[in-house]
Order: C-alpha cells, then sequence, then structure tokens
C-alpha cells in the first residue's frame, strides 16, 4: 500500500487479516488527524478485537504525521519493527513518547527525517529490546542524552545532524554492546577530542565520513580506560574515515591496525610530512589488501608543495622518507608561546640600547651636571639659625 496516494485509513481496515505480518503505508498522504486506535483494530472474536498475533513490521514514514494517538498500538503488542521516518514530528510530545513506550518488543525503529532536534526523557527507557535506532537527517547539535537508555543497542545512525563538535564523554560511552556507527555527511562537524567516541567495546564498524569540516580528530577519540586506568580500544574491523578535512590519521587512532578487514581514507587534504611516514610504511600496503584497495588512489598529498598530488602508494613505492622541516615545526608550536617569545626578544632589542645610553652619560658626568645648585638667600638661613 506504499505510494498510493492514500489520505484515510478506514477503522477495522486490517480486521480481517489475522495473519499479517508487515503493513507498509509508507509515501501516502496520511495525517495526525487520520490515526487512532481503530484503524489497526485486531482481528475480532466473540469477546470483541483481539491483538494481531503475528504482526511484525509497521511502516508509516513519509506521511504528514506530527504526532501519534497514545493507543494507536494498542492490538500490535509483538511489534518489532516501527518506520516513522520522514514526517514532520519536529518534537516527540507525550502522546507520541506513551505510544512508542508501550511497544516494548521494539527492536528496530526508524526516526530518520522527522525535523527533531531533541529526545525526551524516558522515551527509550522501556525499550530493552530495541537493537537498531536510525535518527539519521535530523537537526540535533549534540549526541541525544536519552541514547543512555538503549545499552543494548547493536546499530545507530546518527548522519546529517548539525552536530558541531563532540567533546568527553557522552551517552555513546554507554553503548557497550554497539556494533556499527554511522556519523557521515554531517555539515557542522568540526572536532572530536579524546575519549569522545570511547566506551563502545563491542564496536566493529565505524563510518566517520564525508564530513568536510571535520579538520580536527584527536588520535585517542575512541580510547577509554578500565577500572585500573588503563586505555582500552575497540577492535575495529572496518574504518571509513573518507572525504573528511584531515591532514593526518594518527597510528594512536587504533591499538591493533591489523585487525582491521577493510577501511577508507581517502580524499583528505593530507600533509605529507614526517608525521604521516606510518600512513606510507604501514597503512597504505593495509588497505591495499582490503576490498577497498582501488581508494589508495585517492589518498593524495595536499603539502607540501614539491610532493603534491602524488598519492600514499606512490609515495610507498619510492621508498620515500617524508621529512619535517624547522619551519614546519616552528608553525606548530603553540600561538601563545611564539607571542611571548617574540614580545621578549622585542623587549630586549629595545631595551638594551637605552640603558647603554644612560650609563655613559653617567660616566661622563652629565647628570652631575645636570643638578642645580642650592642658592643663598640672606636672612633665611640666618632666622632659621637664630630659632634653632
Amino acid at each position: 500500500m506504499s505510494n498510493c496516494q492514500i489520505e484515510t485509513i478506514e477503522d477495522a481496515s486490517f480486521t480481517y487479516l489475522e495473519d499479517l505480518k508487515i503493513i507498509d503505508l509508507s509515501h501516502n498522504k496520511i495525517s495526525t488527524a487520520d490515526l487512532n486506535r481503530k484503524c489497526f483494530l485486531g482481528p475480532l472474536t466473540d469477546a470483541g478485537p483481539t491483538n494481531f498475533k503475528q504482526m511484525s513490521t509497521l511502516t508509516l514514514a513519509h506521511n504528514d504525521i506530527h504526532s501519534l494517538p497514545q493507543d494507536l498500538f494498542m492490538f500490535m503488542p509483538l511489534l518489532t519493527s516501527l518506520d516513522l521516518s520522514g514526517n514532520p514530528l519536529a518534537v516527540i510530545d507525550q502522546v507520541t513518547m506513551a505510544a512508542i513506550s508501550d511497544l516494548i518488543n521494539l527492536r528496530i525503529l526508524a526516526l530518520s527525517g522527522c525535523e527533531l532536534e531533541t529526545l525526551p526523557e524516558g522515551l527509550l527507557r522501556r525499550q530493552r529490546k530495541l537493537r537498531r535506532l536510525d535518527l539519521s537527517n535530523n537537526r540535533f547539535t549534540a549526541v541525544p542524552a536519552v541514547l543512555q537508555e538503549a545499552p543494548r543497542l547493536v546499530y545507530l545512525n546518527l548522519d546529517r545532524n548539525s552536530i558541531q563538535a563532540i567533546n568527553g564523554k557522552t551517552s555513546l560511552s554507554n553503548l557497550t554492546n554497539l556494533q556499527e556507527l554511522s556519523m557521515c555527511r554531517m555539515s557542522r562537524l568540526q572536532n572530536i577530542t579524546a575519549g569522545a567516541l570511547g566506551g563502545m567495546s563491542s564496536l566493529v564498524i565505524l563510518r566517520l565520513c564525508y564530513n568536510p569540516r571535520l579538520t580536527n580528530l584527536h588520535p585517542e577519540f575512541l580510547v577509554s580506560e578500565d577500572e585500573d586506568g588503563e586505555q582500552q580500544w575497540p577492535i575495529l574491523k572496518e574504518l571509513y574515515l573518507n572525504n573528511n578535512n584531515l591532514s593526518r590519521i594518527s597510528s594512536h587512532t587504533l591499538d591493533s591496525w591489523n585487525e582491521l578487514v577493510t577501511g577508507d581514507f581517502s580524499s583528505n587534504p593530507y600533509d605529507c610530512d614526517c608525521n604521516c611516514q606510518w600512513m606510507v610504511d604501514v597503512l597504505t600496503p593495509l588497505v591495499i589488501n582490503t576490498p577497498h584497495n582501488s581508494t589508495v588512489n585517492h589518498m593524495v598529498c595536499k603539502k607540501p608543495t614539491e610532493i603534491r598530488g602524488l598519492t600514499f602508494w606512490q609515495l610507498h613505492n619510492s621508498t620515500k622518507t617524508l621529512v619535517c622541516t624547522e619551519s614546519e615545526n616552528l608553525t606548530e608550536q603553540p600561538t601563545s608561546n611564539l607571542a611571548i617569545l617574540l614580545g621578549v626578544m622585542i623587549g630586549i632589542i629595545v631595551t638594551f640600547p637605552i640603558v647603554l645610553i644612560l650609563v655613559l652619560l653617567w660616566r661622563k658626568g652629565y647628570f652631575a651636571r645636570c643638578r642645580p645648585e642650592r642658592k643663598h638667600y640672606p636672612g633665611y638661613y640666618d632666622d632659621e639659625n637664630e630659632n634653632l
């Protein structure tokens, strides 16, 4: 029933389909006003309507739904997959939250493209079986805190959101069972700090790509610490860091690169200095032996000028040693230290000649000649002496 221009759902439309497993009403014109519990009334018996015993999947994606009636899913207690993507929800209000919370057997929830900025506390508290959550293409400016209510998630999609930075520990650190995380095409994402994606000990696949402003990716962004203070990394099998704005990829990103089965690190503006030598010697041959080996031809140097345009594969084959020049090392020093050093040097240069001139003038007696002579006024000191 997808793409059928459906505007209304008659009461008890599915009552006589007691073995129904899947309902797909996506890409229609259904609005909030057209939904009520009678739309999905269960099979009729002598005692009245009962629950659908095999209903597992309901798709209401890409309609005009702003809110859900609280008891909409009354006759679907066994529903495991709900897709509300592409509806202008904007806010998960109390009645919508109540409707979703009643689906305690839900394993898949899709809320992609729903114009959401936040998720209410308690939304996922009863979804103990939830495994896959799609929050892509919304308006989140931070990782939703409510994710900590779904520690059993194995898949999470945060693509196309307005997050600018991921700083420190977030609710992601509670997702110890998460196996796949996607954070791609985030046009505002610029910075990911140390430990920001740490704690996801079961993570196997990480997609962090097509983020055109992602410049700062801390070498230990995946690191967490155990109870003894020991650093822990997830054992990734797939890592995609392509099409970002990264100047280099640190060897400390993963603890064991040999566990990586496939990955893509292409289309970044790499600064091929000595810090990228490991990428030439280790990462490049590793990528060559993966299913995405053709991407190595798009791992290209942007700096320095003399090797600009060369691929890492060409550098590997030429056994070229990358260097860090003194000027490059100087520019890597903190700006504040350079400013202090420059100020001290200027102070010394300006002050030294002034002090030297003053010393020379003093030795020639210039200051002695400049002292005013003491004048004697007749009668003044005489009167003073008489008073004494």
